[in-house]
């Protein structure tokens, strides 16, 4: 399994991180679901740095690689939308994967 980390600056908690969550729920998860090797995506926001820090991961490293066109237009999309700046965009692998589905 393998991990894309990208980092987002300039979602603050004044309007636009409520706003990024709903672009993500309608406009980027529909999409991102049905990309080939898609397993998962979390969303970690920090309010007081306006920070979200958005964690997709792809069963190889290869649909990950071959997500990119789409991934990428998403991201300048959402960025664009709520006026937040792409910071980075990491890959990993994930060396250990543990989530309980029932607390989310």
């Amino acid at each position: 399994m393998f991990g894309r980390l990208t980092r987002f600056a300039g979602v603050a908690d004044d309007g636009s991180l409520e706003l990024y969550l709903g672009l993500v729920r309608e406009r980027v998860l529909p999409v991102v679901r049905a990309i080939p090797g898609f397993s998962g995506y979390l969303a970690l926001s920090d309010g007081e740095r306006g920070e979200v820090l958005v964690l997709t991961l792809w069963a190889s490293e290869q649909q990950m690689r071959e997500s990119e066109a789409t991934t990428t237009q998403l991201r300048r999309e959402a960025a664009d939308k709520v006026g937040a700046t792409v910071r980075s965009v990491e890959r990993f692998r994930v060396a250990i994967c543990e989530l309980d589905a029932a607390s989310g």
